[in-house]
Order: structure tokens, then sequence, then C-alpha cells
């Protein structure tokens, strides 16, 4: 049967690109010399910011230009939002939401297509930008301007390239997508619906309130230039508002002018003012007020003066905080509590939560993610009278993620959910206006009530600006800091909850402010992220410079022919490789004889035909090619026809003719004949495609010429070269050890193996970097040598708290003469690994002294032919399809295990288990278990701490980053070894269930890189042609660059929905499928019981058991419905008194208090019609409770104690060998446990299960072949009938 080998190798592979990074050292006298090139590079790097802004200054005048000269018919768009806002019936509404999308689609269109016109579009983009744009730009410049921005453009005279990054950036504002960095957005989406709402309240202000029009016209007369305000607010002047200019004249319509020299009233102010005159039983005509609009794009880019482009000292940001507060904040929370206090007066069916705030908003004011969801879900459920199928289910879940809903809407969600539940219905989306947040000191302690804005005022009382501190050096320094722009974040967010800009008819009185508040607030975004990278900058962190050496097309490629433009070599000499850099004025010429008596260089010959479908033609049928090639006259003639195209004009017998003649012409051409094309015969080739891809599979050649040492230095010592060893630790001269991957696909691309059959291909535009020193080498922390260094690890894996680690250096080094208990315990333990430094060693070295890089991308798999994500996945699937030989890892985030690690067979069985937290690393020499797990909980200390300290949550994110590293290599290992495929929770499929020691950000990072490690897996112990050697790697992940990109497959790997995968019976399918947290009183309750079929004592196992059939109690989606469950055992649940998980005994606690109501139980017998008996009164509430909760505790499986090793699995079912599963037994068995030996083990298996469904019911594949998800009942039906077992 086939295996996981056939996925080795290029003809079962694709071709993917990675950038190799190595270090560059200078050799010689190379240091010395190519400092004058620095220092170009280094204005370049200095300039780039300004230039930047020229760009963006460009672009707003070509904006500016482009849309003041625009116009559109507005007027259908107008009647259809009014068609669209005055619907009331959904469905019709749903209709017209898609007649208005098509419209706005066409104008957005429109406005683009605008833009293309635009004769300096294409200049934007190309070189008109340097050559003509920018320089009419500074011309046009003040004078004190002029000679700055002159000078920053000269540095980038032939260095347009630097730029292309920026304009791929830029171009995103021209799209016509419904993105909201586009323009034509901008305008048809977000300001259209501002401009309508104003008009129709300017119609109603006219004809009801005539004299706040001719007021306001008075008071801007001097504003208006000439116009009425009739002209300004009708649905034709749209057109005026488009460009930022017209946009400010319209804003200042509506909000006035007020500055220090000025006060002008605006539309705005005038209507509060005749509201504020108008008696209380009237104000409610005037509520409404003028929404100001969003500046265009790019126009509302500029972050604030005090807001610098990066923090250079503690003062700076201080400095900054300071001016953000005063500016802006204070002025915020002013207007937000005034804002707020309005509440009455809005209109909560005209105040919007858009869809991507829903779960946000659902937590914030209600306490759970779901409820408002949940809420949504029942309200559409109620409105069909059968019950849905899980894909019904799944469709409206997903249409209720999509849509935006008003408060109104969502209050009557949470009535619904309360009902739902019989909860009480105590909270109320006004909370909103509250504008609080409910916090507690730590994990224990209960949450509180928390004003934000009052939290903003004192958090900034208690940033002391007296005495600034060193925010980099000191600990908790930045701490008072921190809490006051999270605060300030907190408001910014909360507010943003109910940000909408859709089409709905919004409350203008409401938004209007709101609008104001949130953009002077944006600024938290900047600022927040500058802080927080000064503060966690390491020591001598700073930005490379890229260089160039005066060569704009610097190492773009590295064919002979082009050496002496690109200037840039690749040498070797005895096992070490360098980068050769010409000297742009001054450039070496290499002698052509090689000299085989002296020591020597060896220097790369690269050859390479790029890009053949244009390539060939611009070579031959050019004017100079023609003259030396001869192509025949019909040739050219039908080739300019496009006979060799498929098409219309498609000739075959033109194309064999063309065919053969480049064959021939290949083999005239004085490089390419070197190239020793082996072609298939022309007749096989379907299209010209075929032959393009041969000449290109072909054209590609490595040797090597020899140039002696003489030589060499003699160019380096007159600075015609300057010569660098690429270097990483691998090339040290006393390396050891494995070699790191990227040293290995370095090494390989020379070798010969490769060069035979290339796998590894060099490919141009590679990059230099240059890192100025930036720490003081006197300044820095050295270990002297013969002081004693200690290991943070101890020898058996351990890590070693902080305190104790810098008790035991310091008294190892004679700092200090006595050690606490712990300390000196854990040393004489003999653990603790110490070693004498045998030379001084520099904290950071690498940052005081001058550093060069070398960035070189490569191809892997060259010669693989082009699959796309789909071909890959479904030949994954053919080759698993009813393959006995495949195994399922299932993989899952555990509460008490970082990642948790099932592998079964075919048949179900559990082959091994375990927990991730343990990672094998090499330590002095052996391998030790390394638990991550503990090493994270003594980086974090207490989440609250982490949660104050930039520092400490920078620590965290590196040591999970080295986790999963390591994990990845495990799991990937072991696929290869059992020939697995691996299945993993649908992070995407809703996220609900618990705790988790990996949380969701933390789990998909992981996720990325098993698909990155798995896109071309390579084992260093594998000879290079072995399977999973270099030059034969696995790929068993598609192309897929993230884990958001993948549906339910990635090759190898597989998602599935997670539902009732952690707690469920391993030998009986139980899951638990009950709601019982809606049985809030006696009623509900007695209710409940009364659909139970037997409630009887069972001697034997000394317990009560309860049987029931679900179908009678719900319509859920169990296979089995009818099941006993015994109350057998004990139990932990959580007492609220004690603040702990305490052990009960649901058996006896049931025997007390039947006996308390006179039930007679001890005969074997069905008593549940004694049951029956009880009645719903206030009374027996006791006995209704206490049953309640024994048999919620019975159901309960997971039982466990946080922070000890107590955590297990029970089941209340009785299994067919007469057992009830216990993972404690499993877990006495050890290495022959069979079943999950703990609760997240239990997790895993059954998500290898689920892989296991998927593998014996064809993948869950659609008629058109998609995989789909496992529902529920089929689910349940798998896993009770354990067909798979036989």
């Amino acid at each position: 049967m086939a295996t996981i080998n056939e996925f080795c190798g290029q003809e079962n592979g694709y071709s993917r690109s990675i950038t190799l990074r190595n270090k560059l050292i200078p050799i010689g006298k190379t240091a010395d010399n190519l400092k004058q090139f620095l220092e170009k590079d280094q204005e370049r790097a200095d300039a780039y910011p300004e230039i930047k802004n020229l760009i963006d200054e460009t672009h707003r005048g070509f904006i500016e230009d482009t849309l003041t000269n625009f116009s559109f018919v507005w007027e259908p768009l107008f009647d259809d939002f009014e068609l669209y806002q005055n619907e009331k019936d959904k469905s019709k509404k749903a209709t017209k939401k898609k007649d208005l999308e098509k419209f706005q689609s066409g104008a957005r269109k429109k406005i683009v297509e605008a833009f293309k016109k635009h004769p300096d579009y294409d200049k934007l983009f190309k070189d008109g930008l340097f050559k003509e744009l920018l320089p009419a730009l500074i011309e046009n410049s003040s004078d004190s301007e002029i000679s700055n921005k002159e000078e920053a453009l000269k540095v980038f005279d032939r260095f347009s390239t630097y730029f292309v990054g920026f304009h791929e950036n830029r171009k995103n504002m021209y799209s016509e997508e419904e993105k909201s960095t586009a323009i034509s957005y901008r305008i048809v989406n977000e300001n259209f619906p501002k401009f309508y709402a104003n008009v129709k309240l300017y119609n109603y202000l006219k004809e009801n309130f005539p004299q706040i029009i001719s007021e306001t016209e008075e008071s801007l007369k001097n504003h208006l230039n000439g116009k009425k305000l009739d002209d300004i607010f009708n649905v034709e002047s749209f057109n005026d508002v488009l460009a930022q200019s017209g946009i400010d004249f319209y804003n200042t319509v509506i909000g006035g002018i007020s500055t220090e020299t000025e006060k002008v009233q605006g539309l705005n102010e005038k209507i509060n003012l005749a509201r504020q005159k108008l008696p209380a039983e009237e104000k409610n005509k005037l509520r409404g007020k003028m929404v100001v609009l969003f500046k265009q794009i790019l126009s509302d880019r500029g972050t604030s003066s005090f807001i610098p482009v990066g923090f250079n000292n503690n003062d700076e940001v201080y400095s900054s905080i300071k001016s953000f507060n005063d500016e802006f904040v204070n002025l915020s929370v002013c207007e937000t509590k005034e804002l707020f206090k309005q509440v009455a007066e809005f209109n909560l069916s005209e105040i919007y939560v858009p869809a991507k705030s829903l779960t946000n908003f659902s937590q914030n004011i209600f306490g759970s993610w779901s409820i408002l969801t949940e809420g949504l879900f029942l309200l559409e459920k109620d409105k069909v009278k059968k019950a849905l199928s899980e894909n019904q289910e799944e469709k409206i879940n997903k249409e209720i993620a999509k849509k935006d809903y008003s408060l109104d809407e969502l209050q009557v969600a949470y009535e619904r959910y309360c009902n739902e539940h019989n909860f009480s219905v105590e909270k109320n989306c006004k909370d909103y206006f509250d504008v609080v947040d409910y916090r507690s000191e730590n994990e224990k302690s209960d949450k509180k009530k928390v004003s934000i804005l009052s939290a903003i005022t004192e958090s900034y009382s208690k940033i002391d600006f007296e005495n600034i501190h060193d925010l980099q050096q000191e600990k908790e320094a930045a701490t008072p800091i921190k809490t006051y722009l999270d605060e300030v974040q907190n408001l910014y967010h909360h507010l943003k909850l109910v940000d909408y800009r859709g089409e709905e008819q919004k409350d203008s009185n409401f938004y209007s402010k709101l609008d104001e508040i949130l953009t002077q607030l944006s600024e938290i975004i900047p600022l927040y992220n500058k802080v927080r990278n000064f503060v966690t900058k390491k020591p001598g962190e700073m930005k490379k410079i890229k260089l160039n050496f005066d060569c704009p097309t610097l190492a773009n490629g590295w064919d002979e022919n082009k050496e002496s433009s690109n200037d840039a070599i690749i040498l070797r000499k005895d096992g070490k490789y360098y980068l050769g850099i010409f000297n742009p004025n001054n450039k070496p010429k290499f002698s052509k004889n090689e000299n085989n008596s002296e020591s020597y260089y060896e220097k790369m010959v690269y050859k390479l035909l790029p890009g053949p479908n244009k390539m060939l033609p611009k070579v031959f049928f050019s004017t100079k090619g023609q003259e030396t090639f001869l192509p025949p006259k019909d040739l050219l003639l039908g080739y300019d026809a496009g006979k060799h195209k498929k098409g219309d004009s498609f000739d075959k017998e033109f194309m064999y003719k063309l065919i053969d003649w480049f064959k021939d012409a290949i083999n005239r051409h004085e490089d390419w004949k070197k190239f020793n094309f082996v072609f298939s015969p022309t007749k096989s080739y379907e299209d010209m495609s075929g032959f393009y891809r041969e000449v290109e599979l072909q054209g590609y050649k490595v040797s090597f010429q020899k140039i002696t040492d003489t030589e060499i230095d003699s160019f380096v010592n007159e600075g015609k070269l300057f010569l660098f060893q690429i270097y990483n630790k691998d090339f040290a001269s006393k390396a050891s050890g494995k070699k790191n991957l990227h040293t290995l696909y370095w090494e390989n691309l020379f070798s010969e193996e490769n060069l035979k059959d290339v796998c590894l291909k060099l490919n141009g535009e590679a990059e230099l970097f240059w890192r100025k020193p930036s720490l003081n080498k006197e300044k820095v922390t050295v270990h002297k040598k013969g002081s004693i260094l200690v290991n943070r690890t101890t020898s058996d894996g351990k890590s070693i708290p902080e305190d104790i680690y810098q008790e035991i250096y310091q008294f190892k080094n004679k700092m200090i003469d006595n050690l606490s208990e712990n300390a000196k315990s854990l040393l004489d333990s003999g653990v603790v690994v110490c070693k004498e430094a045998t030379h001084d060693i520099t904290k950071d070295n690498r940052f005081t002294e001058d550093t060069y890089l070398f960035h070189c991308p490569i191809t892997m798999n060259f010669k693989a032919p082009d699959k796309s994500n789909k071909e890959f996945n479904n030949q994954v699937l053919e080759v698993l399809s009813d393959n006995p030989n495949v195994k399922i890892i299932g993989l899952d985030r555990g509460e008490r295990h970082l990642i948790y690690l099932s592998l079964i067979n075919q048949k179900g069985e559990i082959e091994l288990q375990k927990t991730l937290n343990l990672v094998d690393q090499v330590r002095n020499d052996k391998t030790v278990k390394v638990n991550y797990q503990e090493k994270l909980v003594h980086k974090e200390g207490d989440r609250d701490k982490a949660r104050k300290n930039w520092q400490t949550i920078g620590n965290i994110k590196e040591l999970k980053e080295g986790y999963l590293s390591n994990v990845v290599h495990e799991i990937a290992k072991m696929m290869v070894e059992h020939n697995a495929i691996v299945v993993m929770e649908d992070l995407n499929f809703g996220f609900k269930r618990g705790r988790f020691a990996v949380e969701r950000q933390i789990y998909q990072k992981f996720e990325n890189m098993l698909i990155e490690k798995l896109n071309y897996l390579v084992f260093k112990d594998k000879k290079v042609t072995e399977p999973g050697g270099v030059l034969n790697a696995y790929q068993l992940t598609n192309k897929s660059a993230n884990v958001s990109d993948v549906y339910r497959q990635c090759g190898w790997l597989f998602y599935i929905p997670a539902a009732y995968t952690s707690k469920i019976d391993p030998k009986t399918g139980f899951a638990n499928l009950f709601i019982t947290k809606g049985l809030t009183n006696v009623e509900k309750k007695k209710e409940f019981f009364d659909k139970f079929d037997t409630i009887r004592y069972d001697s034997k196992e000394d317990c009560f058991v309860f049987g029931f059939d679900y179908g009678k109690i719900y319509d859920n989606a169990d296979f089995k419905k009818k099941w006993e469950v015994y109350t057998k055992g004990e139990r932990l649940v959580y007492n609220k008194t004690e603040r702990k998980n305490i052990s009960i005994n649901p058996t006896e606690e049931l025997k007390s208090i039947f006996d308390d109501f006179g039930i007679n139980w001890n005969n074997e017998e069905n008593f549940i019609d004694s049951v029956h008996t009880i009645q719903a009164e206030k009374s027996n509430a006791k006995f209704f409770d206490t049953l309640l909760r024994m048999f919620n505790a019975t159901l309960q499986m997971r039982n466990s104690i946080p922070n000890t090793e107590i955590d297990y699995l029970i089941s209340p079912v009785k299994s067919e060998d007469g057992t009830f599963f216990d993972s404690r037994e499993e877990l006495k068995k050890g290495e022959n446990a069979k079943l999950p030996i703990d609760a997240d083990a239990n997790g895993a298996y059954h998500i290898a299960l689920k892989g296991l469904y998927l593998l014996e019911n064809d993948f869950n594949r659609n008629d058109k072949g998609v995989i789909q998800n496992i529902s529920n009942a089929d689910w349940f039906k798998f896993v009770q009938e354990k067909e798979y077992e036989k």
C-alpha cells in the first residue's frame, strides 16, 4: 500500500521559495574600503521617510485633483438608500440590500476608472514618479523646504526600486473592492450614508425649523464662498465633498470654527441652541444632529506632532503621554460623560453593533461571548416550525456572524436567551452607556465593577512626571504608563463596539459626537505601539540599513553576463563561502586563465535562461536577433499573428515549426548551447507552455572557475572587490554537531548531487544589510575568564526560578556568602550545571560592532510541476483512501497540558499517548526532557504581573515560540515514522470549550509553524537523497501560508470541530447532552425529572441508577437515545463558600434526601413514581435542588483540583464488560494503557477518532468533493456503535 514516502521528491511535490539569512564577515581591507558606500546608504535610509512623505503628498494631490474633477449621478443611490431604510419587511429588505450593494459596487468602479484614466496614474508607480511628479512637487514647495527635499530625492537617483513594496501598499487605495483602505469605499460606503442622513435632516429642518437655516447662513456668511445651505445639502452636491478640500468645507459648515482668534457657530450648534429654547414637550421634535464626514483616505493618516516616528529616550515618552492626555484624553473623557448622560434621548433602534464587534459586546455587557449569538439563534429558530438540521443551524449561525444588530434587537435577543434558560432579566444593552468593566484582582477573587472613565483619571495621576524613570532598565518603571495607556485603550475599544458604518438609519444625535470622540482617541493606537516598542526594545536593538554599494541592481541576479551590472559574485574555498561585491567606480577584471599551481578560490559561474516565453522571442526576433539568427519571414508573420497560441488563430503545425526553429536557434546561441538541452520530441507538446517549461527547467547551470588567492587578495587590497565570508555558527572554525537546515540548503545549492538533477536553485534579488553598533563595548556585561557560569535549566531539564538562579550565580562567583534554604537544597542536589568560563564572554557582543547581513532567496523542488492546493489535497486523499497502513495523530489543547497527543490505529486502539509539555532537548551532550509548562509557570508568575509588564509578556512570547518549534519537530517526525495523518480542532468552528494552557493565538501560531515545517520537511540525519534528505524532502502540506487560508484539509493535516471530544466516555460513547442551567425553580426541576423513565437503587454497585430517553427530553443529536447513568463513586465539585474543589458522594447524599422525604429506595425497584408524587412546592425545594445537584455531579466526567496532580475522567455509564471507565485505572497500566489516561488524553483520543471517521467515510465529502463537518449525529453513531473495533 502507498505510504507517506510517496510525498518525497520533486515529482510528487511543488516548488516553494524561502530566504536564507546569514551574517557577512568582512575579509582583509574590506571593512576600511567600504566606508564611503556605507555613508551613502545611511543617507538613503535617513532620506527614506522624507521621500515616503513626498510620495504621499503626491498621492494626496493626485486624489484631490481627480476627485475635484469627477462627477457622478448620485440620485439613484440616494433613492436606493431611501427604499432600503424605509423597508420594514425583512425578506424584502434583504433583496433591497442586494440592489443597494450592486449600485455601490458600480459607483466604486466609476471612481476607480476616473483614477486610472488620469494621465498621472501610471506615473505614480513607475519612473515618472521620480522623474516628473516628485520634482514638480518640490518645485512648488516653499523655499525653506526645497533644498532638503531636493537633497533627499537626489539620494534616490537610480534607486526608485526601493519603493516597490510601498507602491503596492498605496495601490490598495485605488481598489474598487469593498475594503476600508480604498478611497472608493470611503466615498460610497462610509461617507455617502452620512451625507444621505444629513440631507434628510436638512430637509426636515428646512420644513419645520427654517430659522435654523437662515441663522446658520448668517453666521457662516464669510465662509460659505457665496453658497447657500441649499446648495450644500442636496444629493447632487455629494460630488463637491469627495475630495478632502470639499470634506473640510462641509465639516466646517456643520461644526463651525473655533480657534483662539475666531468663533463661528456651525449648523449643529444652531440646532443645539434652538432645541434649548423649545419647551420640554417639544424638544423631541429637534433631536437630530448633522454628522461630519470621514476624512479622505491618506488625509487621515497623519499622527499628532507630539507622537514621533519612534521614541529615542525616556523624556520623549513622558512628554508625549502628557501632551496626549492634555490635548485628547481629558476632552474625550468629558465629552463621553456628557454624551452618555443623554442615553434616555437616544433611539436604541438606530444605534448598531457591527458584526465584527458582536461577541465582544456580548462579553463586555452580558458577561459571556455567546449569550447574544445564542439569543439571536433562538429568535431565528422560533420562526421555523420544524426541527432544524445541523446544516441549517450552521447556516443560521453564519448569517448571524455577518449581520449588524441594533441595541434594541440585541436586547430582545438577550431576553430570549434568559427566557430559554429561566434566568431573570438583570442586564440591559443600555448598560453599555455606563462605560464600566468587570475586573478581579486575581483568579480567585470576585469581579468588581470599575468605571473606565474614572480608571483613566486615576491611572494618569499615578504617573510620576517629576521623576523621569529609565523605562527600559527599571523593571516596574513602565507599569504606571502601561496601566494608563491600557485604560485609554479600554475606552477606545469600548466606544468602538458601536462604531457602525453601514447603510441602516443611525441616531445622528449620538453618532455625530461619537465619531468626533473616536477620531480624537484613535491616537492611542500609534502612541501605545510606539511606547511599548520603546520599553521592550532589547539592548542594542537597532534598525538595519539596506546596502546598495551605489548599484541599484545589486545582487539582483548572478548570471555571468550580468556580473558587471549586478556587482555581486559568490566564491568558495576550503568549505567556506564568500560574497564578493564590486566597487562600482573601479570594478575588478578577472583573468580567464586558470592557474592550478597556487592556492585558489572558486568563483561561481551561474547561467540562467529566465522566463523563456518572453526571453526566446526577445532574443531571436529582435532586430539584432533577426540579423544574427535569420528567422524565416513566414515564421515571424505567423508569430505576430498569434498562430502559436491557443485560441481562434491556433495552428498546431505552425507551433511545431516554431518549436523546431527555437531548438535549432538555441543550439546556435553562444551561451545557451552550453546548457546541453535534451528536448522531448516536438510532436509531444500540446501547447507552447510545455516547451517553455522544458527550457526553464534545463536553463539553469552552476559551475566554478578557479581564481588565484593572489588575484582576489590584490582586488581586495586595491578596493576593487569587497569580500565577505558568508557566515553562521556552522562555519565557525570549531563548529560541531548537526548543521542548521539553512546551512544544509546553502551548501547543497552547489553540491554535485544537486547540480546533477537540480532540486535547490539559487535565485536573484538577494539583499545586503548593515546594522551599526549600538552598545558601548566598555559598558556591556562581561563574564570574565575563570568566572562561574550557571545554566538556567538543571541537568534533568527543569527550570530554575529566577530568584534562586540569581542567588546561586552570586554565591558561585563569591558575590554573596550564604544561600537561602531553597537555593542550598537545589545546589546540593547536584542537578545545577556550573562551568568555568574559558575566555571572556561579552553579553550582546553582536551589538557592539558593525554587523553585515546577507539575505538570499532560493527555490526548493525547482523542477516540481505546478500544483494547486486542491490538486495536492486530492493527491493526499487518493493515497489515504482505503489504506490500512495509515494511522492517526490527534492533537488537543489541554487544560493541564500545553498540547496533548494521541496516536491510534484504524481499530481505534491507542498506540501512544503523551503530553507535549515534555520536549526532548540535548543538554550537556545528553538528552533530557524539558518541562515547558513548568518553564511557562516560572516565567509568567501570576497572570496579573504578566498583564502589567510588557517585558514579561515579551519573554513569555519568546519561550512559547521555542517550545512550539520543538513540538512541531516531534510531531513531524512521528508522522513519518507512523505513516500518520494529523487531526486538530478547527479554531474557526466555535471556540467555547473553557480554559486552556495554550491560548488561541499561540495555538494558531503552532498550526502555522506545523504547516510551514511540513511544506518542506527535512531531517538533518538523513543523506541528501534519502527520503527526508535535503534534496528529497517530504511535502505533507499544501502551499497554504496560513491556517486561516485552510478549510478542512491542508495535505496530511485535517481540521475538525472539537464538539464532544473532551467530555465523552471512550468506552460507551456517552456524552452529557443535558442543559440544566435554566432549571431555576421547583416547577422546572420537577418537570425535568418527570420525563425520566426510571430511578432505582443497584445494591451490587451500591449506587442509584437514572434511566432516561434523550428523545423524550430534548430534540438532540445523540444516536443511542436510551441510557442509564450510575451515581457510583465520588466527584470533585467547586464549593463557592470554601472557594475550592471538594469531594462529594452523590449516592450518599441521595440516600439521605430520599430518606428525608420518605421514599423507599432500598428494594431495587423503580421508584420514579414516588418521586413524581412530590409536589412542586416551595417546601420541597430542598428535595429537587439536591436531586438536580447530585444528578449533575453524576454526569460530571472530568474531576480535578487545580495546581495538583489530581485530574481524572470517570464515566457514569456501565460498559458492555460491566465496568465504568475510570482514567486512573488506565494510568496505572503505564505504557500498556489502551484507553485515555487522563482528561486531556481523552480529548486528543477522540479528536484522533474523528480523523478515523474521516478515513472510514470517504473524508465526509459532499457531491462536489468538498470535505464537510462531521455532524454530531454521525459522530455519536460512530463512537457508540464502534464498528471500527470489529
